[in-house]
């Protein structure tokens, strides 16, 4: 019988088909196969690069070994064959020791949560082998489009990885150099040095020698092909239904139906990976996409061949580095084939410049086609053989565009291909516009490429008479999608309502509007988990929760069992923002009950595509108001009423619209302010918290409000700021002052009236915002504290949730600070129901600080017991092991509660200074600049709090711009339910320049040692990413002749559809200048 052989780490294994399923992925077989759970699972589709791992292959046309980067949950197991996989776990671990880029990340605080990390590591070290060590920090920063952090907003990660860059940053080399016992960069490789002999990669060829491999399993079919005529043997044998062609896969990640019955790997077939330049241009069809990327930069040079510089800038936007190592040209192809629908960059660029589509048939007749010719072409029985790019003249201009929904791995909002022969005077001999995802049957703009002809190119009239001609064209597209309001009635309640103390007189400016926030997914790395296995004293679960004890009540109740008999245990939890809370007791109740009943282990893991349809999020919110305000901006009265989508049950809703309240209150006077908030039960999924509930909303709505009274009033938006700012505040005057100096806001801002002036279709505003943000302490929550009479060494147990916010970081280094020993003398353990009973969720950002304070008192009695044993000169160790012969108890344990230690509230200033351009033409826009000025108080980790503070700014981003949540219209039914859809920032979409810094001299009289919580605040800062784009639309806007008297309202977030609609272009304004 066949077998495919692979090795994983340097271990051989062989497989014949049987062992594994039609649908086993190589990640699939790395986590339940071989247990190597450091390679991560999320999306499933390639989208999070959570799977990434490390593959050495030989070519089969150049016969040399080549690393490159795949997606595991991509690749099917049994296309392995003669693979050497590397995991993280290969790479280096504690036993061996770590590998220089898992030490550099951890060096420059890239690692939060740490679910993401095992695939930024393996993405970073294929990127760095297969370039032969010689990166530029521009190219390291341009190769992680498909790796998603929702913990560190990328900066530290990226800044761990350019160190390692040839034209480094001197403060990143600097700063590599001083990080303590990073190993040397000439130890970055792992497995084969130069000259060895590889197994695997030696007998490649004599693989190909031997044949087709033929796998059978239970219900399916696989076969390895290496000639063409071998794929049409095949298929003769086992017929045309129910079978698929595969080499990367990566066409699960966007359309997957279920695996054929037969599938055929023609990943080594040598006919189809050729690529070669004769008159053409010819590229093999199983040739994958970075080949082809690496073909454009050999041959653009050529006179002939220049436009392939705009097709490498072009293809660099196509998903992203893992998938275009393995995803094939003739994949892509067929999947446009198959899927007209589809926007197929790969497809537009072949039409642009009319290459052609070669089809071979069963008796090896091959077939040219034409892109056109192709979409219509049936391949049942056929194979697609190559592509041929034909050579261009000079006298041929290309330009190409992708206009996406985030900087990188994101499908074509609208993609276009130009295409222009012209003449020595300039005019337009023959044109070629393609465009993509525009409308059904839109591929060609014909009537516009013939109003092009025999008109000067850079001439106003060809301009206006092509855009006359496209518009006519896309006439049958256009509509506009009307929903009605259903009529709510009982399902609104009324939550909180607040009346005014008094109303101001001095009314000169009457205002009136609207404004809304947008619904988040929390979009965790680490999907909703757990474990439980039945044990003798009941069940045990392992739970991704923020929250044991309530998944501990929630268990017992539904299986009708004791709660001392669920213990549930937490480690840490790869990210959770508020979605591990209570929704994490779904999700355990659903595995225990089937471990109950079936008497065994039993784990659940919800796939992402449930996660987003079944649980809730972040609960849209919506407000209308009026005020009346004096000539200086100064409130005189404000009315508000605001409402909350709770989904299909009130829920948790209530907390959100009574923070919302005291947000509303707290920084800016309001005894003038009457208010009012409503719940709305819908039919979505019952929402929940996620960071900054409330407070996201309340600061975002009061932030809109000073923007709009300073617009109307004519007056600095800083100053009407401070008009209103409440007396309780008055210290954040010399803040703002402050930071308006430091973060040259004047002098910027004067600069972007002139570039607003000097272009007409890039657009750039410059934002302020300011903050006050209320922390509340929590509890119950304990901490146990041990020490251990054989070697000195502590174990310290809290109740809290590590789940990337440092909160064990800072609990080891309080109870090292209190116990006066180093702090690698302490560790820190899991969380589970029996140590830490009853504990409160881990949420709020002031979890670290109760824990720190709890830490703080177990500690002072564990030395209350151990003064005694004091002298001087004695060590830790000896102090220990001589309380310990006298029978002290070297357990020690504290549970803190806010009404029994009065731990007392306090506030967190922040401001936010952020410059934004905006492409007038497609509505992508960059954040050019974001200054974040916070008040940390006297930080217990600064390296800790400024990754929290650039994680949940990012966040915000995301929610007023990139992450969309649509749901069908008719059916309700969430369309944006995938990796492939709903699009978080991505390490692309990040400021351009992002300063944080901390209130100096600041100690917080209420916190642990001085400190301030961190973790939720910076995110609702980021409104300033709208208040800075909406204001961008007006610039733009003046160019199309509008003149906004009154303030435009636009529906948050703001997406490119969104954008573009309230710019509301007019043709005849575009010039060409």
């Amino acid at each position: 019988m066949d077998k495919i052989v692979f090795t994983v780490n340097g271990d051989e294994y062989t497989l014949s088909g049987s062992e594994v399923s039609p649908e086993t992925t190589l990640n699939e077989f790395l986590r339940d196969h071989l247990h190597l759970f450091g390679t991560k699972a999320m999306c499933h589709e390639g989208g999070c690069g959570a799977c990434v791992v490390a593959v050495a292959h030989t070519h089969p046309v150049s016969k040399e070994k080549e690393i490159f980067s795949v997606n595991s949950c991509l690749v099917h197991v049994l296309s392995c064959h003669q693979w050497e996989i590397t995991t993280i776990e290969g790479l280096g671990n504690r036993r061996v020791g770590y590998h220089p880029l898992q030490a550099r990340l951890a060096a420059f605080n890239g690692t939060q949560c740490g679910y993401c990390s095992p695939g930024w590591v393996m993405g970073m070290y294929s990127l760095y082998e297969r370039a032969g060590r010689k990166l530029s920090a521009a190219e390291v920063e341009r190769s992680f489009g498909g790796h998603v952090c929702r913990c560190t907003g990328y900066r530290p990660i990226l800044d761990a990885f350019k160190s390692f860059a040839g034209d480094a940053d001197p403060g990143l080399a600097a700063r590599a150099a001083r990080a303590p016992g990073l190993p040397d960069v000439e130890d970055l490789s792992r497995g084969c040095a130069p000259g060895d002999w590889c197994v695997i990669g030696a007998g490649a060829a004599a693989a190909a020698a031997a044949g087709v491999v033929a796998l059978r399993g239970d219900r399916h079919r696989w076969y390895k092909a290496y000639t063409v005529k071998d794929v049409f043997t095949i298929l003769a044998r086992e017929g045309t239904s129910d079978c698929m062609l595969v080499a990367g896969n990566t066409g699960k990640g966007v359309f997957w139906t279920g695996a054929a019955r037969v599938q055929v790997d023609i990943a080594s077939v040598e006919e189809l990976r050729e690529c070669r330049r004769d008159a053409n241009l010819c590229l093999g069809a199983a040739a994958s996409l970075t080949e082809m990327m690496d073909q454009c930069k050999k041959w653009q040079t050529d006179s002939d061949f220049r436009y392939l510089e705009e097709f490498h800038q072009h293809l660099d936007l196509v998903a992203h580095v893992s998938v275009r190592n393995i995803g094939t040209i003739g994949g892509n192809l067929a999947m446009k084939n198959k899927h007209p629908e589809f926007p197929s960059d790969v497809f537009l660029l072949l039409d642009t410049v009319q290459a052609t589509i070669t089809v071979v048939n069963s008796l090896l007749e091959k077939k040219e086609l034409s892109p056109a010719d192709f979409l219509l072409e049936d391949l049942t029985g056929k194979l697609i053989s190559k592509v041929e790019l034909p050579p261009l003249g000079a006298d041929n201009l290309v330009r190409t565009y992708k206009v996406m929904a985030r900087a990188q791995n994101a499908v074509a909002v609208v993609n276009a291909g130009f295409l222009f022969r012209v003449d020595g005077a300039g005019e337009v001999r023959a044109a070629t516009l393609a465009f993509g995802n525009i409308c059904a049957g839109l591929q060609r703009a014909r009537r516009a490429e013939e109003a092009l002809r025999g008109r000067r190119l850079c001439a106003d009239d060809a301009l206006q008479a092509a855009l006359r001609a496209l518009a006519a064209e896309l006439a049958p597209a256009r509509g506009r999608l009307r929903v009605s309001d259903a009529n709510l009635g009982p399902q609104v309640r009324l939550d909180v309502t607040v009346q005014r103390q008094r109303r101001g007189l001095d009314v000169r400016h009457e205002l009136a509007g609207s404004f809304n926030m947008g619904a988040q997914y929390h979009y965790s790395l680490e999907t909703q988990s757990c474990h439980c296995e039945p044990t003798e004293r009941g069940l045990r679960l392992r739970s991704a929760t923020q929250w044991p004890d309530r998944v501990q009540q929630a268990v017992a109740g539904v299986l009708r069992l004791r709660a001392a008999d669920v213990q549930v245990e937490t480690r840490h939890v790869g990210g959770a923002y508020g979605g591990k809370a209570s929704r994490s007791a779904l999700a355990a109740c659903a595995c225990a009950l089937a471990a109950a009943r079936l008497g065994r282990p039993a784990r659940l893991a919800l796939p992402l595509r449930d996660g987003l349809r079944a649980l809730g999020k972040r609960g849209e919110f919506e407000a209308t108001y009026s005020l009346g305000a004096d000539a200086a901006g100064r409130l005189q009265r404000l009315d508000v009423e605001y409402y909350c989508d709770c989904g299909c049950s009130f829920n948790e809703s209530p907390v959100g619209a009574v923070k919302m309240i005291v947000v509303l209150r707290s920084l800016y006077a309001s005894d003038t302010f009457q208010l009012k908030g409503y719940s709305v039960r819908t039919d979505k999924p019952s929402n929940t918290w996620c960071r900054a509930p409330g407070t996201a909303e309340g600061t975002a709505l009061m932030e809109h409000i000073m923007e709009r009274i300073a617009l109307a009033t004519g007056r600095d938006p800083f100053e009407v700021r401070l008009a209103n700012l409440a007396p309780a505040h008055d210290d954040m005057r010399d803040v703002v002052a402050a930071f308006r100096r430091d973060c040259d806001f004047d002098r910027r801002l004067l600069a972007v009236d002139r570039f607003n002036a000097d272009n007409a279709w890039r657009k750039r505003a410059l934002k302020a915002t300011l903050m006050w943000y209320p922390v509340d302490a929590a509890g119950p929550f304990n901490v146990v504290v041990a020490a251990y009479h054989g070697d000195g060494s502590v174990a310290l147990a809290h109740a809290g949730i590590e789940m990337g916010q440092g909160i064990n970081t800072k609990a080891a280094q309080v109870c090292a600070h209190e116990l006066g020993v180093p702090l690698d003398t302490v560790s820190v353990r899991g969380t589970d129901t029996f140590t830490s009973p009853n504990a409160m969720v881990t949420s709020g950002s002031s979890t670290s600080e109760t824990v720190a304070f709890a830490t703080m008192q177990a500690c002072k009695e564990l030395k209350r017991r151990l003064d005694p044993f004091r002298k001087d000169g004695m060590t830790w160790k000896c102090v220990v092991k001589e309380a310990y012969k006298a029978g002290v108890d070297l357990q020690a344990s504290y549970t803190t509660h806010p009404s029994v230690d009065k731990l007392k509230p306090y506030s967190v200033y922040g401001a936010c200074c952020l410059e934004v351009e905006l492409d007038v033409l497609t509505g992508q826009h960059v954040v050019r600049r974001a200054d974040i000025f916070e008040d940390t108080g006297f930080s217990l980790n600064p390296d800790i709090d400024v990754g929290q503070v650039e994680g949940a700014f990012v966040m915000g981003l995301g929610l007023w711009t990139s992450e969309h949540l649509v749901h069908e219209p008719a059916s309700g039914r969430l369309l944006t339910d995938s990796s492939w859809l709903y699009k978080p920032p991505g390490a692309q979409d990040i400021p351009r320049d992002l300063r944080v810094a901390f209130r100096r001299n600041s100690r917080n009289a209420a916190g642990v040692l001085g400190s301030k919580a961190t973790g939720e605040p910076a995110l609702v800062l980021a409104v300033a990413v709208a208040l800075a784009l909406h204001h961008t639309i007006l610039e733009a806007r003046k160019e199309f002749g509008y003149v906004d008297d009154e303030w435009l309202h636009i529906q948050s977030p703001y997406t490119l559809e969104t954008i573009l609609n309230a710019i509301s272009p007019k043709t005849e304004y575009f010039k060409l200048k």
